[in-house]
């Protein structure tokens, strides 16, 4: 009787255990990967391009649906695949299969039959239980034979379609019907550890989605792990050789920005496509090739933390340089942001970029504004006088007025900085014939009609690295950076 109840508890314990394990399992299971991941297109190198190459041996194929990825098949190749876009219209026969593999096949079948058709395997999406669903697409021509046993019936004549990517896979090739799918297709290494490789350059963890996005050509997406997506932002950003509170003042700011402007997810808008990129105008990003362990440490040891404001994660731009005084949002983009105040920089003492002088010739100077004077209806002709006319408490120039024999012309904020090539606006002007230069325009080592002399590198915006960089040398850590140069934020 002892010896059943043993059992019989036995069997309690182990019912009960099964379904307590079950149900982490399902709960595990059920957690979208896309919540923690971001979309950056890679714009910098690839942008718009004919084809895009991907050099694995070995690709997963696969769309992502309500942010949960779904395989439709696995590609091989020892020379890697392309994708292109695709230009024409097809017909479309009836039936549908699984594999790629299985579609090849019967695509062969069929053009041994009839051999004036040139059937071609398609992935179409994915069915109710998220497995690829296969067709097969043959060039249109209004007079060619479609005498086919029932098997191959046509089931939609001269399909066509802007969203439509040719992928070549060693001597064959296939179809993505972007549109049919309502997604771009992503590809994913087999051993995520090794990343994708692009055009055989560069290697990214997590997947890239290739599409055309409304363009002629084919841009790559990496759709990736914001803890991963920062790993190649940070090192491209600051040195790693810095203070570690430093680095994780980077980390936690990029982490911030990357979220803020991304947004979490990694379905595919087959049109918009991505918000963040990998240009110095998002923030730099060079995939597993940028990382360094230094920035992996900051990264790791910051993990999942955020800049936020009012609970709310917040875009948290930098630069290098401020020449001792940041500044604020509305007086460069025009949109006043409350924790975008401007602060003085008092531990900027290795700036990155230190004073600097640039000089112009009339004739320069011409030329560089002959754009801004057209649009704005001016005819300049020569320069004669340019004349800072209001400034922000930073000593940043807000507006610059040009004079010419001719007319005049007035510049604002960044307008500044584009026009004449600036390091930012955090600026002098002095011009030949005036009577106060500064000393390396006395020295002769700038020369031209018109001299620039000013401090600082970039917008002026947010974190100063390296104010940054002076702060942690300081003593302070990363989250008293942050919350100096970000006004009212929280750190967690």
């Amino acid at each position: 009787m002892k010896k059943r109840r043993i059992i019989v508890n036995l069997l309690l314990f182990l019912l009960v255990f099964e379904a307590v394990f079950s149900r982490i399992v399902v709960i595990k299971a059920a957690i979208p990967e896309g919540e923690n991941m971001v979309r950056v297109g890679l714009t910098k190198e690839y942008y718009n391009k004919p084809s895009i190459r991907l050099d694995n041996s070995a690709l997963k194929i696969g769309f992502s649906k309500k942010n949960v990825y779904y395989q439709a098949d696995v590609l091989r190749s020892n020379t890697g695949i392309s994708i292109s876009r695709d230009y024409g219209s097809y017909n479309v026969f009836g039936g549908s299969f699984t594999t790629y593999a299985k579609a090849a096949s019967e695509a062969a079948n069929l053009k041994a039959f009839n051999k004036t058709l040139t059937a071609v395997p398609a992935l179409i999406g994915l069915d109710k239980n998220g497995r690829g669903v296969w067709k097969l697409y043959d060039a249109y021509s209004a007079d060619a034979s479609l005498n086919t046993n029932d098997v191959y019936q046509v089931a939609s004549k001269n399909k066509s379609s802007k969203y439509l990517l040719s992928v070549n896979i060693g001597n064959s090739r296939f179809l993505v019907d972007v549109k049919e799918a309502g997604a771009n297709p992503q590809f994913e290494p087999l051993n995520r550890v090794e990343g994708v490789s692009v055009n055989n350059e560069k290697r990214y963890r997590g997947r890239i989605e290739v599409g055309t996005y409304g363009r002629s050509g084919v841009t790559p997406v990496n759709v990736v792990n914001l803890e991963e997506y920062i790993r190649g932002s940070v090192p491209l950003e600051m040195s790693p050789s810095w203070n570690i509170s430093a680095l994780k003042a980077q980390a936690v700011c990029a982490r911030s920005f990357g979220a803020a402007v991304s947004g979490f997810g990694s379905d595919s808008d087959i049109i918009k496509g991505y918000k963040l990129t990998d240009t110095i105008s998002h923030q730099s990003y060079g995939g597993m090739k940028a990382e360094k362990k230094e920035t992996d440490k900051a990264c790791k040891d910051t993990e999942n933390e955020f800049v936020t404001y009012k609970n709310k994660v917040v875009k948290t731009t930098y630069f290098s340089t401020s020449g001792g005084y940041t500044e604020s949002s509305e007086n460069v983009w025009g949109g006043k942001k409350p924790w975008l105040r401007s602060v003085p920089d008092p531990y900027e003492n290795k700036p990155e970029k230190k004073p600097w002088t640039i000089g112009y010739t009339r004739v320069e100077l011409q030329n560089m504004l002959k754009g801004y004077a057209a649009k704005k209806g001016v005819s300049l002709g020569s320069i004669e006088k340019l004349t800072i006319t209001n400034r922000s408490k930073s000593g940043r120039a807000l507006s610059l007025l040009v004079k010419g024999s001719r007319g005049r012309l007035v510049l604002s904020k960044q307008e500044i900085r584009k026009a004449f090539n600036l390091y930012s606006t955090k600026i002098n002007v002095y011009s030949s014939s005036d009577s106060v230069r500064s000393l390396s325009v006395e020295s002769g080592k700038v020369k031209g009609d018109f001299i620039f002399s000013g401090s600082g590198y970039g917008h002026g915006v947010g974190l100063s690295q390296s104010g940054a960089r002076g702060m942690a040398e300081a003593g302070y850590g990363y989250k008293r950076i942050i919350m100096y140069y970000f006004t009212g934020v929280e750190v967690h």
